[in-house]
This record gives C-alpha cells, structure tokens and sequence, in this order.
C-alpha cells in the first residue's frame, strides 16, 4: 500500500510518501553471467516521507527531506564455495527517523571538495533510531562462529558546508556478544551504557578565531569474566566498569582552506594556522579501581615560537587528580605486571609532580604556565 502525493510549481516540488511497507530483495545475482550464492533483503515497515526539492537556479538545487520508519529488517545470506564458509545475517532496528537538508548544483565536482564547498554545496543530516538487534553467523574451515548484538537506540548526525565539517553520534545500552570455536571459552560479553563522538573543525581561512573541538565518551564499559582471567584469574583488580570521557575545545585562527590541497601543498612543514585557545572541560579514565580526572583551559601567545621550540607559549592552568593509582599500582606489582624497581620510579615520579589529596590515596596535581614558564603545584620546571 504505496501512496505518494506530488504538488507544487516547476521551482518547488513535494513529494510525501507513505507506505505500510516497502521492500528490496534480490531475485538472483550473478557476475559475467554465472550465479553467485549472494541473497539480499531489507524492508521497512510503517514508512513515511516529505522531499522537498527547490531549484533556486538552473544549476542549483536545495532538497530537503524527512523519512521514518517504524521499523527496518535486514537479511543477507552468502557462501564462498572456494574458502568453504556460510554468512548469515539478520539485523533490525526501529523507531528510525531522519532529517536532512542540503545545497547542491549540476555542475559540482564532489571529487574535488574545496571546488564543491565554494560553488555552494552543503549538507546537514540527522539520524535517530529505537531498539537495535542483530545476529551474525559465520561458519569456515576453523568451526562456527557467532556474534549477536543489540543497543536502545542511538543518533548520528553530519554537517558539512565551506566554513566547517561537524559530526556526532553515539549509542546507549549496547551489548555484543561473541562465541567461536576459535575462542577458548564459551562466549566474550562486551557491553557499555553510552558512547558518544562529538567533531567540530573548521574548514576556511579566515582573520577571526573558529571554534573547533573532540568530544569522546564511553561510559561503564565491562567485559566478561573469562576476559578477565586470562591476565587476572584470582581476581586481584576491581571488576567495576570501565569509563573514558574526553572534552575538549578551543579556536584556531584559519591562514588557508584546509580543503585546499594545493595551499595545503604550499606550505610545506609550516602549520595552516593559529592555536589561539584550548579548553579542557572534563577529563576521565577510571580503570581496575583507578580514576584520573581532570580539567582547564589555556591561551596561546603566537608572537613567540622560541621559548617552545617552535610552539606558541601557552598561559593557564590544567588540574589532575588520581584516586586509586598507589593501590592499582600495588596489585599490578603482585601479579608481576610491574617490577618492583619500575614501581619505584613511578612513585618517585608521583611525588616529583603530585601532592596528596584530601582523601586516602588520592594525588593532585597543578600544571600552570605562566611567565613563559611551566610550573607543577608551583614549583618551576622549565
């Protein structure tokens, strides 16, 4: 049951589209005319769209669009008669929603990016998507492997146009799971509440500062038992989960399109612009019982590349604080990680550059830059 409505005048036309289910499935596939043990299949359910699509020249189009489905089924199914192995694949996902809009012309060259970007292209998309599952079954000469997998939902989105490329995405509640014979245990269990990619940088050159930044999250993240007792079988080190976040952002000043290859090509060893700022808004590694965090922000003076070596000299303060890592430390030392002598030169390097904190096993640390100096918890090393 396909409906697709079409309105609207030679410079502006929509189209909306809804359908219970649409469908594409292959009848045969094959390669200079021999058949191919190759099947494919997807289908979306409960499907809904709105295209619409501006000629605002003769060359020049702006399209923009929605698209949902209540759900997407994917099937594949594949055999390399010549390696012996079977694939298998069956995938859905629901609640999936998409949003896009965009600038596009006849005449752009999409091979040549900076060309594209100044003729006007541009793009901005969104995806969002529910519950997510998947299973995958491979079978070949070394015995049957399978993976099988699921998230709650997650997000992607893209942009991109002359002064700046960004992307972000992330999942939560995902899990995987992998048996093999190749394996020597029953299955490997990964599994983390929330992971998530944030991209900005821009594109153009330009007298004024731009925002660039790289946001990183991967939030308690655990593996299975078995994982654990290849390196750790008494259970000496904490099981608790696992958790990165990296925040950071600053501004840069632009002397050359970074799309521009020849520019790029021009200048040699010399950098395409200016660090003006960088600030670090959270910083986290917690591990095996260990938790380093940490945080700030700096300046750069770009009149002066000597005091640095050639980098411009930085102005401000970055704070680090480490719980856990003595004891961390001293399980590694009992499962023979870590020699007593490298211990040694770890802590004496801790207490170069750290002081305790409030807390049992907790170390501070302090780095300013200041003076066209470095200066850890005040004292003056370069």
């Amino acid at each position: 049951n396909l409906r697709m409505l079409v309105g609207g005048t030679p410079g502006q036309m929509t189209y909306d589209l809804t359908s219970d289910a649409i469908g594409i499935a292959t009848t045969a596939v094959t390669e200079a005319g021999a058949p191919l043990p190759v099947s494919f299949s997807v289908v979306a359910n409960a499907v809904g769209g709105r295209y619409v699509v501006n000629r605002t020249a003769p060359d020049a189009i702006d399209l923009e669009s929605t698209f949902n489905a209540g759900d997407i089924k994917v099937s594949v199914a594949a055999r390399d008669d010549e390696a012996q192995s079977d694939l298998t694949l069956e995938a859905g996902v629901a609640q999936v929603a998409a949003v896009t809009s965009g600038s596009f012309g006849a005449v752009m060259d999409m091979a040549k990016l900076s060309e594209a970007l100044k003729a006007g292209f541009a793009t901005d998309a969104a995806l969002t998507f529910g519950p997510l599952s998947y299973t995958m079954n491979i079978t070949d000469a070394q015995g049957p492997t399978a993976i099988r997998g699921k998230s709650d939902g997650g997000s992607f989105g893209l942009v991109i146009d002359r002064s700046k490329v960004a992307y972000k995405g992330g999942g939560t509640g995902v899990e995987a799971i992998i048996t093999s014979a190749q394996i020597p245990f029953p299955e490997v269990a990964i599994r983390y509440a929330q992971s998530a990619v944030d991209f900005l940088m821009p594109l153009s050159a330009g007298a004024e500062p731009q925002r660039f930044g790289l946001t990183t999250r991967l939030i308690d993240l655990t593996v299975s038992e078995e994982v654990w007792a290849l390196f750790d079988p008494a259970a000496s080190l904490p099981r608790d989960p696992a958790t990165l976040i990296v925040e950071t952002s600053g501004t840069a000043v632009l002397d050359v399109d970074l799309t521009d290859e020849a520019a790029m090509s021009a200048l040699g060893e010399v950098p395409p612009g200016k660090l003006m700022s960088f600030d670090l808004a959270a910083l986290q590694l917690k591990l095996a019982g260990a938790d380093l965090t940490g945080n700030g922000a700096l300046t750069f003076d770009n009149s002066d590349l000597v005091t640095f070596d050639g980098l411009p000299v930085p102005n401000g303060t970055i704070n680090l604080m480490l719980a856990g890592g003595n004891a961390l430390l001293d399980k590694l030392i009992a499962l023979g990680y870590v020699q007593q002598e490298q211990a040694l030169q770890a802590r004496m390097m801790m207490g170069m550059f750290a002081r305790p904190g409030a807390a049992p096993d907790t170390l501070t640390s302090t780095l300013e830059f200041r003076d066209k100096g470095v200066f850890v918890n005040g004292m003056q090393v370069k």
